[in-house]
């Protein structure tokens, strides 16, 4: 069509969030071996200003960590140069603990490295296993749709690529895969214990990545960790003292570790921002826009010291209706209403986004992250109205955005985003989102009730259909083979 603007897939990341887009789907050129994914350039939104869509970026500036930065850098350079270290951030939700995490990310950025994140999540404590496997899914690339063949065949591929042995490929490929128990040439040594089996391969592969590049492992949110999970932590804090590994974790502070810790890991505790590092941050998030001194200094005051709520309340304060801009400058004209407590503030924003409201909804249904598949799926818009909400939550720092369009994982920024837009919604209005992906997930994506059925059962279960949650329980805990042999132990 004669007219368009018509843009790639890399510069799609680099604008989204000020156009409006629509996706054209892979595209085969002329003198282009490959089909690329093109988008069409609608129309320009009304963002004021690249701070203002930052989610991606990471625009804001981190203020006053310049100390812990510092710290973890130069545990970075033990690391790299064959001495195993290991950090753990620990502070209050808001602290800021993933934020330092994504600048050490940033000033390491062009240097010969490997960075493999695992998540915990609160829905998860008791799939074993789960950030790992959630991890090598991300790096290889592995979706919903895919049959178990193509999953094992990615993995396989995957980890020989990366000068991993067979032997230690068979138990990780089998514990993210359906076994066939009538297979006879089972691919682990069935007098071994599984357990063990995967504990072994897990740290000698993660062992031999950091042989061929240094590797920074970083597993957030440990409050949330599955006893295996936690168990493969111990064994990788024992075993990577002379390897190339700088290990990170996160965590609040009601976690405790049940080992010693060894002397490679240093512990580091976020305090609160003073005040003026405060203001400074809300001076930041405000842009070139100069903020009321009266205004800034109840921001100041209700934030207590915490980041992400200092952020959040800006952002309220910023897209409220009482405020006139002159120039650079904000004016109020009525008087002064700061949100009280962040969820006041949140919903504040929440309403804000109109109709992308229901979609960070589904989304906060969905769990703390969903995958673009899924909510094409499930979502009752358009393509292209999907997309363009999607941008627009992105641009609103809302969530952010991992892997190329039609793989794309949106993740909320902050899990006390993910909890505010969840509880946003009536109870029977959340029920039946929830049965919705369930039977969109069990028609779409068969694969997730054998390889993982929890996810399921926790949307049936949460719709109050128990019949099938516990159907669905039941065959994760008996008739899974990956879950009989690997269940994740008692705390």
């Amino acid at each position: 069509e004669g007219g368009k603007i018509v843009i790639s897939e890399s510069t799609e990341r680099l604008v989204s969030g000020a156009f409006e887009l629509a996706g054209l789907g892979a595209t085969q050129l002329k003198g282009v071996d490959q089909p690329i994914e093109l988008f069409a350039v609608d129309a320009a939104t009304e963002e004021q200003s690249r701070l203002e869509r930052s989610a991606q970026a990471g625009l804001t500036p981190l203020v006053g960590r310049k100390q812990e930065i510092a710290l973890a850098l130069e545990r970075w350079e033990q690391a790299r140069s064959g001495q195993g270290q290991a950090v753990l951030l620990s502070g209050e939700p808001g602290i800021g603990k993933s934020r330092l995490v994504a600048v050490v990310r940033e000033r390491l950025e062009g240097e010969p490295l490997r960075w493999l994140t695992c998540r915990c999540t609160a829905h998860r404590e008791n799939t074993a296993f789960y950030p790992v496997i959630d991890m090598f899914e991300r790096q290889f690339e592995i979706e919903q749709g895919d049959s178990q063949d193509r999953r094992r065949e990615k993995l396989e591929t995957g980890l020989s690529a990366a000068n991993i042995h067979d032997r230690q490929i068979a138990p990780i490929v089998d514990l993210m895969t359906e076994v066939d128990d009538s297979d006879d040439d089972t691919s682990t040594n069935a007098d071994e214990d599984p357990r063990s089996q995967i504990l072994e391969s897990l740290t000698a592969c993660l062992g031999q990545m950091s042989r061929t590049q240094p590797l920074i492992l970083v597993f957030e949110d440990l409050h949330w960790v599955d006893p295996s999970t936690l168990e493969l932590i111990g064994l990788l804090l024992a075993q990577s003292i002379e390897e190339r590994v700088l290990l990170i974790f996160t965590s609040r502070p009601e976690f405790e570790m049940p080992w010693d810790p060894p002397r490679e890991l240093v512990q580091i505790q976020l305090n609160p921002l003073t005040r003026d590092q405060v203001a400074e941050l809300c001076a930041a998030v405000a842009g070139e826009r100069t903020l009321p001194e009266e205004v800034l200094s109840e921001l100041v005051a209700k934030a207590d010291g915490v980041p992400f709520f200092a952020e959040e309340l800006t952002k309220a304060v910023l897209e409220a209706d009482w405020l006139e801009q002159r120039d650079n400058r904000l004016d109020p004209t009525r008087g002064i209403s700061v949100p009280s407590t962040l969820r006041e503030s949140l919903m504040s924003r929440l309403d804000g986004q109109g109709a992308t409201k229901e979609l960070l909804q589904l989304c906060a249904v969905i769990g703390r992250e969903a995958s673009y598949e899924l909510l094409r799926v499930v979502a009752s818009q358009s393509e292209k109205e999907l997309q363009n909400g999607l941008r627009r939550l992105v641009a609103a720092d809302l969530l952010s955005r991992e892997g190329p369009a039609h793989q794309a994982r949106y993740l909320f920024r902050h899990a006390l985003i993910h909890d505010t837009a969840y509880d946003s919604l009536l109870r029977g209005d959340r029920q039946s989102l929830h049965i919705r992906i369930a039977q969109a997930m069990a028609k779409r994506f068969p694969g997730v009730a054998t390889s993982r059925p929890e996810d399921l059962a926790r949307h049936y279960a949460a719709g109050d259909d128990i019949g099938n949650a516990v159907l669905l329980y039941h065959s994760e805990i008996v008739s899974n083979s990956r879950c009989r042999s690997l269940w994740a132990r008692p705390r």
